[in-house]
């Protein structure tokens, strides 16, 4: 199996789609090492998109995985 992505800077418009990779590993693989509760509270502190717009415009290196349709998959960054 050949895994085919690209790694690239984060620009404003990824900040939606990162919000939502970000509520949906919370909420999927969570339940495997954490209790319900500890889920909840991991995901009632969740940044929304504007949230993480703020965070990554502030300087630190972020990336973002795309697909082969430039689609966001993943995100890092280094403060």
């Amino acid at each position: 199996m050949t895994l085919s992505f690209a790694l690239r800077p984060y620009e404003e418009s990824n900040a939606a789609p990162l919000a939502a990779i970000y509520r949906k590993g919370v909420e999927s693989l969570g339940p495997n090492a954490y209790r319900a509760e500890q889920v909840a509270a991991w995901l009632s502190i969740a940044p929304s998109a504007q949230d993480l717009d703020r965070i990554y415009r502030d300087g630190r290196f972020t990336r973002v995985a795309s697909d082969r349709n430039g689609v966001p998959i993943g995100f890092g960054d280094l403060a």
